[in-house]
């Protein structure tokens, strides 16, 4: 025997009281609280005159609804007013609606009164329809009116949205719909920024030139390869390396962007300004294969020698090679500044002219000696001789020893070689009256913000992508700086996992 299986009926039972609040306050949208609106009216009208409407709604029903749903908002924020009005009573003095002389229409609907009714402008311009700021509805309308305006500013929908309805401190809405609308904060390219940090100890310490170094590439430049009446053209790059303390600037002409061709302009680099300890770049290829091979050079250098002694020289010789964050040109900020400042140079002196290797090798040592003697900051009153980057790169030689301080001694007192050293570290001193002092202020990002922090949504900006391509990502470990503040996370995006700098991402609104 069949047994039939009955159907389960769910109840759900609302204590939210009010029906239509509840379908107001639950509503994704203004058309879409209308549209269930009028399907909800059409079920009643149908069980009540059993005669059949067309399959989709019509113009009079969204209005019927839209009429239904502000009257019902208006009683319930309005209730004085509206009573008063709608027995024919004068408003109270302390109303808050008695500035706009409000009446209520055919359709039981409270507007503006105004001042502005002979006027040319259509009926709900004249007298539009008045709403409170509380209430959600105010809240869809606007957003529907800003997304039928095409996503338009503050200001345009603020005046669009008076076209047809009064909302009591809709400006307040109005922006904050703005700066919630995904769409609108993606063009708006805004990022999150933080307080400048300090400056770190290598740049306002006095070191040697060079010993902590920043290194940039910058090209191609086009040189040729061959002279006669058909020259043939290639293309070359130069190697940028800034002293970090002192702004002085060497630059070598690189063949091609391989590891050897910068293994060997690193050579040249160390002959003649002397070993380093630290060197800065940023995330290229050739330099992380520049690294690693260095790296294993030294490594085999080490285990081939037998003598102890010329060993353990090798391991002090270690670079410590670091790299600035991925997409972070600020963080380098010494370095781009000199790729411009030679880019400036070559665009005036050579125009789009073709060199040849060696002709651009020795332009670009003159525009090297021309930025090693501009100003590191302005002279003082009593001083006809600016400090320079030249003055510490010809003030000492590479690999100097230690010697006592003569900044107090008479200089005619003094001998000749002790005289050279005595100058020489009057330069340092002159570093620290005249060039230290110059980076105290902080030019941008001034102010100290709330840190990001993990589980923050955010969008990943790239410069070379329009905003609709800006990938959406997740915030899954930050990265402070010494001062615990953070100015590097790390994102996790449908493709991939990247690290970059809070100055290329925005974090998006919570709505």
């Amino acid at each position: 025997m069949e047994v039939k299986v009955k159907p389960q009926v769910s109840l759900h039972i609302s204590n939210e009281g009010n029906d239509l609040n509840c379908m107001i306050n639950k509503a994704s949208s203004w058309s879409h609280l209308l549209r269930t609106l009028s399907y909800c009216f059409r079920f009643v009208h149908r069980l009540r005159c059993k005669d059949r409407l067309s399959s989709f709604l019509s113009s009079w029903e969204l209005q019927y609804a839209r009429s239904r749903v502000i009257k019902h908002v208006q009683m319930e924020f309005f209730q004085v007013e509206y009573r008063q009005l709608s027995t024919g009573q004068a408003l109270s003095q302390k109303s808050k609606l008695i500035h706009y002389t409000p009446f209520v229409d055919d359709q039981g609907i409270l507007r503006v009164g105004g001042r502005i009714g002979n006027s040319m402008t259509t009926y709900d311009a004249k007298h539009p329809i008045l709403l409170p700021k509380e209430s959600p509805v105010a809240v869809l309308i606007a957003r529907h009116q800003h997304v039928t305006s095409l996503h338009a500013g503050v200001e345009f929908m603020f005046h669009t949205l008076r076209q047809k309805y009064w909302i009591l401190g809709a400006r307040n809405i109005v922006r904050k719909i703005v700066f919630n609308c995904k769409i609108c904060f993606l063009q708006r390219k805004g990022t999150s920024t933080q307080l400048m940090a300090d400056l770190p100890a290598f740049r306002v310490q006095p070191t040697r030139c060079f010993l902590h170094s920043g290194l940039d590439y910058a090209g191609p430049v086009t040189i040729k390869t061959s002279a006669g009446r058909t020259p043939k053209f290639g293309k070359a790059w130069f190697a940028i390396f800034v002293c970090l303390s002192t702004k002085a600037i060497h630059i070598e002409l690189v063949s091609d962007l391989t590891t050897p061709a910068f293994i060997a302009a690193f050579k040249r680099f160390w002959s003649r300004r002397g070993p380093i300890s630290d060197l800065y770049s940023d995330n290229g290829t050739t330099f992380h294969g520049a690294r690693k091979e260095l790296t294993e050079m030294q490594r085999i250098a080490v285990s081939q020698s037998q003598d102890e002694e010329i060993a353990n020289f090798l391991t002090s010789q270690d670079i410590n090679w670091h790299f600035i964050p991925p997409s972070a040109p600020h963080f380098g900020g010494l370095w781009e500044t000199g790729v411009r400042s030679i880019k400036l140079h070559l665009r005036r002196v050579i125009g789009s002219s073709a060199l040849t290797f060696e002709e651009y090798s020795t332009i670009l040592t003159q525009i090297e000696g021309l930025l090693n003697s501009r100003p590191l900051c302005a002279p003082s009153d009593h001083s006809l001789d600016p400090l320079t980057p030249a003055h510490f790169l010809t003030g000492q030689p590479h690999m100097s020893v230690p010697e006592p301080s003569l900044l107090d001694v008479n200089i005619n007192r003094l001998q000749r070689w002790r005289q050279l050293q005595a100058k020489v570290q009057g330069f340092w001193k002159r570093w620290n009256l005249e060039y230290l002092t110059s980076l105290q202020p902080r030019t941008k990002w001034q102010q100290e913000s709330n840190d990001i922090t993990v589980d923050t949504l955010v969008v990943l900006k790239e410069p070379n992508q329009p905003p609709s391509k800006w990938l959406l990502g997740r915030i899954t470990e930050v990265h402070p700086g010494q001062d615990e503040r953070v100015r590097v996370v790390t994102v996790k995006t449908a493709r991939g996992v990247y690290k970059r700098p809070i100055t290329k991402l925005a974090v998006l609104p919570l709505f």
